[in-house]
């Protein structure tokens, strides 16, 4: 009952939230861009400090984590979407009893399956994959500004340093 409670607190807390997203949904959107665009150029900010160098090695982290996260993310929802399926192919070799209630619980169960197996995957997906996606994006930009920055100020230097001289 406490529990029930709680969750019933906390959507009513959040409901104010919701219902204002529900009537103008576009400028939840444009508000949740212009709070992603503010928070992509604070971490440029913060990364331009890095040379780039690391800022490519971080690049690289960053894109292998990605490729891992992805690619468990479709091994698993394929092995859950495939459980059902190998338990047909098995039954074939050891008959199981056909009886209505037995094909009844085999469809649930592959239905329930391939459910958590998308569930699963759009989890991964919106978790992990998009906020490591943005992060590679921003390190890609980051490297591409301080490559420029640092072959700007390389050629400064370098057409300051006759001027000098002479």
């Amino acid at each position: 009952m406490l529990c029930a409670a709680s969750y019933a607190g906390a959507g009513l807390m959040r409901l104010p939230g919701v219902l204002s997203i529900l009537r103008n949904p576009l400028r939840w959107q444009a508000s949740q861009m212009d709070l992603d665009s503010a928070i992509e150029n604070a971490l440029l900010r913060r990364l331009g400090r890095i040379p780039p160098l690391q800022l490519q090695a971080r690049h690289r982290r960053v894109a292998l984590q990605l490729r891992l996260w992805e690619g468990m993310a479709r091994t698993v929802g394929l092995l859950l979407a495939l459980a059902p399926a190998a338990l047909v192919l098995v039954s074939g070799l050891h008959p199981l009893p056909h009886q209505p209630e037995v094909k009844g619980s085999l469809l649930w169960l592959y239905a329930m399956m391939v459910v958590v197996g998308a569930a699963f995957y759009l989890y991964v997906h919106v978790q992990c994959s998009r906020p490591l996606r943005r992060l590679l994006h921003v390190l890609g930009e980051a490297v591409e500004i301080n490559s420029r920055l640092g072959a700007r100020s390389r050629d400064g230097v370098v057409a300051a340093e006759p001027m000098t001289r002479t």
